[in-house]
């Protein structure tokens, strides 16, 4: 584990893709995983963004727009616009 994630690892794996309520306490883990730009996969794996593959970023950014295998709600550790922006700067990096 990158992160100690504590609270968020107490959400059931069957809540953990939908829409959800973080109590303050996952928010504030939340907080910590987008300053520190660590991903949670599906599966509930941590990975750094610039460490996931330029595929797995398209993938999640369709995902987050409806496009993708999956959908990530809105609201999904932090919020869609705060990940786009992430995900967006990784991929100017790469360029």
């Amino acid at each position: 584990m990158l992160i100690e994630i504590l609270e968020l690892d107490k959400i059931e794996p069957f809540k953990w893709l939908k829409t959800f309520k973080f109590n303050p306490l996952q928010q504030l883990e939340i907080n910590s995983l987008l300053n520190n730009h660590v991903w949670i996969t599906a599966k509930r794996e941590q990975i750094y963004v610039n460490k996931m593959t330029t595929n797995h970023i398209n993938n999640c950014i369709k995902c987050f727009n409806g496009q993708g295998n999956m959908t990530i709600p809105n609201d999904y550790l932090g919020g869609k616009e705060k990940w786009l922006k992430i995900f967006k700067e990784e991929l100017v990096k790469r360029q």
